[in-house]
C-alpha cells in the first residue's frame, strides 16, 4: 500500500470498489442513453405516421376542386297571349343618358308596358290575316321627350315577317304609343324594350 504526497492513502476502501467521479459521470451517461435512445426510436414512428397522415389529407383536400359559383335564375315573366300577338317576356335595359344602354336591373315600367301590350293587339292587323311570323320590337324612351319619348324600331336577327309588314307594325305602335305620355316613375331617363311579338294566322 502506497501513500499520497497529502499523506492520504490512494488505495480503495476496506470491503468495497474504490470508482473514481469521472467513471461515476461516464456510467451515468451511459445508462441515460440506454434509456433514451429507444423511446426515441419507439416515438419516432409514431410522429412520422402522424407527419404522413397529415401530408396525404392536406393533399386531398387540395385535389378537391372548389365548387363553382352557383348562378341564381331569376323569376322569368310568362309569355302573353292577346288576341292573335303572343309576346315574350320583356327584356329591358336603360341608362344614364348616354348613348349606351349600360344597366339590365331597371326594373319595370307597367303604365307603358300596358300601353305596349294595347298597342300590340290594336294594331295587329298590320299583318295580313293569313300570314304568320315573328318579330322583335325595340321601344325606345326617353323621358325627356314627353308626348315623343316613344319610337318602335324592328330588329333584323330572328325576324321571321317580312321587313315591309315589319316595319309598318312599328310605326303603327310608335302612333299608338305616343297617344299618351308615359307616366311611369323612374330611376332613368333612358329606357329600351326589347318585344318579340309573334303572330298567328287567321
Amino acid at each position: 500500500m502506497s501513500l499520497a504526497l497529502d499523506g492520504k492513502s490512494d488505495a480503495p476502501p476496506r470491503g468495497g470498489i474504490f470508482v473514481p467521479r469521472v467513471q461515476m459521470a461516464g456510467i451515468f451517461a451511459i445508462g441515460a442513453a440506454l434509456v433514451a435512445v429507444p423511446l426515441y426510436f419507439w416515438r419516432r414512428p409514431a410522429a412520422e405516421a402522424e407527419t404522413a397522415a397529415e401530408t396525404v389529407a392536406t393533399a386531398a383536400e387540395s385535389s378537391v376542386p372548389l365548387a363553382a359559383p352557383v348562378a341564381v335564375a331569376r323569376p322569368q315573366e310568362a309569355p302573353i297571349t292577346n288576341g292573335r300577338v303572343t309576346i315574350a317576356p320583356l327584356v329591358r335595359s336603360c341608362s344614364d343618358g348616354s348613348a349606351q344602354m349600360l344597366q339590365t336591373d331597371c326594373g319595370a315600367l307597367p303604365a307603358l308596358e300596358k300601353n305596349l301590350e294595347r298597342a300590340l293587339q290594336t294594331t295587329s292587323t298590320c299583318v295580313p290575316s293569313m300570314e304568320s311570323g315573328s318579330v322583335t320590337f325595340v321601344i325606345n324612351v326617353d323621358f325627356r321627350k314627353h308626348l315623343k319619348a316613344v319610337s318602335v324600331s324592328n330588329e333584323r336577327d330572328g325576324r321571321t315577317l317580312r321587313a315591309k309588314v315589319a316595319r309598318q307594325c312599328a310605326a303603327e305602335i310608335t302612333r299608338v304609343m305616343r297617344a299618351s305620355e308615359p307616366t311611369d316613375p323612374h330611376d332613368h331617363p333612358r329606357y329600351r324594350i326589347a318585344a318579340q311579338a309573334t303572330y298567328a294566322a287567321r
